[in-house]
């Protein structure tokens, strides 16, 4: 009884192993499909991705940086860090502005 059980959840497992990847290289060719059909739209695409995804990434670092700062001076009354809102914004800006001037040129 435990034997057909643990072969079930193993073939489970395998089955849902190669459905990722199937899943996965399906993906890949249509990524790749879609890149070569309309590559000036696609690089458009990544660009604001990119920007999305290093915004994402800066304010998580910020964030990080913060709860550091308190767990560190948490202690003391003051803490060294700078208002986070006016960095993430001021981050923001200026990777929306590279964006920009990249797709005009």
């Amino acid at each position: 009884m435990a034997i057909d059980l643990i072969q079930k959840l193993i073939d489970t497992v395998s089955d849902f192993r190669g459905l990722a990847f199937n899943t996965v290289a399906v993906s890949a060719l249509l990524l790749y499909e879609t890149i070569i059909t309309f590559p000036e739209e696609v690089n458009h695409v990544w660009t604001w991705l990119v920007a999305v995804v290093a915004i994402a990434a800066g304010r998580l670092v910020l964030n990080l940086r913060s709860s550091a700062a308190k767990s560190l001076n948490a202690s003391s009354s003051e803490t060294t860090t700078p208002p986070r809102g006016f960095i993430s914004q001021d981050i923001e800006m200026g990777i929306f502005t590279t964006v920009i001037e990249t797709n005009q040129t």
